[in-house]
């Protein structure tokens, strides 16, 4: 009996101590995530348990809480997305995202502020992985890239980033594009010998310049046998008119005219379609309500463009240029509470609508090179934007002589987008045919298109009599928790007099670790004088990157028509020495009994691509080569460049840095030329052929408006600084352009920032100095040290004005004496450096 009275009074102690609060005592730890937070917080410790305040744990993670202390409940929503958690300190119980908890009394403790909680408790309800380490009095916690405090910091350096880019181009300089009279040029060439197997030997030869004004190309094949043929030698000169609405374009030689009448013509052509392709389509603004404290970040194309915070009605506005093609816009909005919404849209614009109001014709007149060689056409085709939803498009041709067989042809076209990704297009040409297509585009998601042409009886333009087209394509992404499968199929239909053909072809391709596979289908059906044929065939290819050193891949060819496996192969590929690239191929196939083996190997200089080829099946043999490249002359610098990548019809600009030690933006003779300066064009970097020679920019799109920006603090001397950073130019084809870039000596300022005390003044750390360009605008950053002093070198000369960060200034309740303090830095050899520039801030 008195043993069992024993067990129950040590039970009811232990409950009793369970339900009770533990008793502790405050210390201080240090709290850390790494590349995050480094603080101290108040903790409490006792019985060998750790207490950590959750509140202030909370609010530094940005995780939503709210604590009412007296009613006894902490609620909130952890890392938004609805997980909503509540502590009910009265019921001792604990529900996170579903789940529920008990609690006692001995897991938490209550301060007239703070509500602290028992690490192990923590770790169970919310998952954080926290460790305390006594010794030391810290509380380590690794760092989840999803807290939202860690996005927020995220946030803050990409608006950052944005906010110097914005000022960086403010200082722009435009330089005027340069007509060409007579500069050049690029030569492509391509020699193909096959001395086993063919025993002919190839060539073709493709020369551009510039010439009057505009830019000239010329194109010439020929082979061992009969030399340069002559019907193969094509050439166009092309004329860009700048600066007009009505007239863009002009071009003599062989043309290739637009719309549904399109032919190849040896005439003239002129037009006042865009030289460069349309980028800009309309202005889109996005605007709504979710309340005050609210940040809101605008994404296109998953760019950050722009943020803000709602105004004093809780409203956001932005305002931001749709373009061409697909453009995914996103709005992420992040609550004062941690809340997180995010709303997208997915806008896709077709290339063939015209913005409402403009109207764009394209002229042409010439001799075609077809069947009808010799017949002179007078074609043209307009079309106008009727909305920025609808464009409608006129057309039509006639021959020079009445009395030609070719008769006048007219055309019709209208396309509409009636939703953001749905457009619908139509096209008629009497006698000649008429056509619907359909396309409905969701990025990542599905895509759809369709379209159906009936031909009408025509001896020009319907030489094999087709009757009509029926067409449709889809293609669907699947996600499967973290992997994707890409599905496809495309269906075709045409039928003729006597005959008619049915075409399916569909696949899936998706991978596991780093085993790819892909899965192609083809189902053929044909109908020819009551004669129907069919054939269904699958092939399946599977390849690893599973190995480093070699990618094997498997092909799989099987006839269900015959129902047997009709072909199997083997591929390889190996690279070699960074620069040379070996595959093998090894095929058989069992419907003719034979085998087939290839070797390819190609080797990417600098100058030239060479690819060498033997192949060998059925008895017989061929061996091949084929050497590609090109040559670029570069008239400022009077030299040649090699590439193996095509030149023609592209521009190469060059970066040109040197000492203006003179500063007057001009490159004069004996200046030296700095070769480590760094710039992109357009966003990508340019390359060396050699340390010490000068940056080139290749495969530039001719006639293009390109951002130079200059790296200004690549030079290895730290008093050499761009007079400007950013360089706007327009890129002729097929020659080099020249930016030439004035680096000057900078100058230095120097200041102090002091606080008005009682006794005197102070010096003051951590104010934002803003140094402005008056000329351009851009703005520097500096903030002072500990004592309030600051400096700043790097300054190209010119006139500037400082003054302290208005919003710093304003959180602090300060104000500055004087508001802004204007000096200027003058072109001294060595530099200027000024001194003096002093503010005093005190209590508004």
């Amino acid at each position: 009996m008195i043993p069992a009275l024993l067990a129950v009074l040590l039970l009811l102690c232990f409950q009793t101590a369970a339900t009770e609060p533990a008793i502790t005592e405050e210390i201080v730890v240090r709290f850390e995530i790494p590349k995050f937070v480094q603080k101290d917080i108040i903790a409490h410790y006792g019985s060998n348990r750790i207490y950590l305040p959750l509140v202030e744990i909370f609010s530094t993670l940005n995780i939503n809480i709210k604590a009412d202390l007296e009613e006894g409940k902490i609620t909130g929503e952890y890392f938004g997305g609805g997980r909503k958690y509540e502590l009910d300190l009265t019921e001792l119980k604990a529900k996170f995202s579903g789940a529920e908890f008990p609690l006692e009394a001995s897991d938490f403790l209550v301060s007239p502020t703070e509500f602290f909680l028992e690490i192990e408790k923590i770790r169970e309800i919310f998952g954080l992985r926290l460790t305390f380490n006594f010794s030391a009095l810290s509380v380590f916690m690794p760092l989840d890239r999803e807290f939202p405090a860690y996005q927020k910091l995220l946030r803050r350096r990409a608006q950052e980033e944005l906010r110097k880019s914005t000022q960086t181009r403010k200082d722009i300089v435009e330089l005027p594009p340069r007509r060409e009279n007579l500069r050049g040029g690029v030569a492509d060439w391509t020699l193909v010998s096959t001395p086993l197997g063919g025993g002919g030997h190839y060539g073709n030869l493709n020369l551009g310049g510039m010439f009057l004004g505009g830019d000239v190309a010329v194109n010439m094949a020929g082979d061992n046998r009969t030399g340069l043929d002559p019907n193969q030698l094509r050439y166009r000169w092309h004329y860009f008119f700048r600066n007009t609405k009505y007239l863009t374009q002009g071009e003599v030689g062989n043309i290739n005219t637009v719309g549904y009448l399109a032919r190849s013509l040896e005439g003239v052509s002129i037009s006042n379609r865009p030289q460069t392709p349309r980028k800009f389509f309309q202005s889109l603004n996005l605007d709504g309500y979710l309340g005050e404290g609210w940040e809101v970040e605008l994404y296109v194309n998953n760019v950050l463009t722009d943020f803000c915070y709602t105004d004093q009605n809780g409203e956001y506005r932005f305002m931001t240029d749709i373009l061409y093609g697909s453009s995914r816009v996103m709005l992420k909005m992040y609550g004062p509470g941690g809340e997180i919404r995010t709303e997208e849209k997915y806008i896709n614009v077709p290339f063939n609508l015209v913005p409402r109001g403009e109207i764009e014709y394209t002229l042409a007149a010439g001799a075609t090179e077809d069947r009808t060689e010799g017949q002179k056409y007078f074609q043209g085709m307009a079309y106008y934007g009727i909305l920025n939803s609808l464009t409608a498009g006129i057309g039509g041709e006639s021959p020079f002589d009445n009395g030609a067989q070719p008769d006048k042809a007219y055309v019709g076209e209208m396309t509409f987008q009636p939703l953001g990704n749905l457009y619908l297009n139509g096209i008629f040409s009497p006698d000649n045919a008429a056509r619907f297509s359909v396309g409905y585009t969701h990025p990542s998601m599905i895509g759809i298109t369709g379209g159906y042409t009936r031909y009408y009886e025509n001896p020009l333009r319907n030489r094999i009599r087709q009757r009509n087209n029926t067409t449709a394509s889809f293609t669907l992404p699947i996600k499967i928790g973290a992997r994707r499968i890409g599905l496809r199929y495309h269906f075709g239909y045409s039928r003729f007099p006597n005959y008619e053909n049915m075409n399916m072809n569909y696949g899936l391709s998706g991978s596991v670790y780093k085993f790819h596979i892909n899965y192609l289908g083809n189902f053929k059906k044909s109908r020819s004088n009551g004669r129907d044929d069919r054939e269904l065939i699958s092939q399946i290819f599977l390849s690893s990157s599973i190995l480093r050193w070699i990618k094997p891949q498997v092909r799989f060819h099987y006839s269900h028509t015959e129902e047997r496996l009709s072909a199997v192969g083997l591929y390889l590929n190996k690279r070699i020495f960074k620069r040379g690239q070996l595959a093998m191929t090894l095929e058989r196939n069992m419907i003719s009994r034979s085998n087939s083996i290839m070797f390819t190997f190609n080797f990417f200089a600098g100058a030239a691509d060479f690819t060498s080829k033997y192949y060998a099946a059925a008895g017989s043999e061929s061996f091949s080569q084929m050497q590609r490249g090109s040559v670029r002359f570069d008239q400022s610098a009077g030299s040649f460049r090699f590439d193996r990548r095509n030149g023609l019809g592209f521009g190469t600009a060059v970066v040109v840095p040197y000492h203006d030690a003179n500063y007057n933006s001009k490159f004069d003779s004996g200046e030296k030329i700095l070769t480590d300066l760094r710039a992109k064009v357009g966003g990508a970097a340019g390359r060396k052929q050699a340390e010490e020679q000068l940056y080139y920019f290749d495969n530039l799109r001719p006639y293009e408006e390109y951002l130079v920006q200059i790296d200004p603090v690549s030079l290895d001397d730290p008093q050499l600084r761009p007079a400007h950073e950013n360089f706007r130019i327009n890129v002729n084809p097929n020659v080099v352009t020249t930016v030439y870039v004035p680096v000057v000596t900078s100058g230095e300022v120097t200041g102090t920032v002091d606080r008005l005390i009682p006794d005197g003044c102070i010096g003051v750390g951590g104010i934002r100095i803003l140094i402005e360009n008056i000329s351009t605008g851009k703005r520097y950053e500096i903030t002072t040290f500990n004592n309030g002093e600051y400096y700043y070198q790097g300054l190209v000369p010119g006139m500037y004005r400082a003054f302290i960060d208005p919003e710093q200034l304003s959180a602090f309740g300060y104000k500055s004496e004087p508001s802004e303090i204007p000096f200027q830095i003058k072109t001294i050899e060595g530099g200027d450096y000024v001194d003096g520039v002093k503010f005093l801030i005190s209590p508004e």
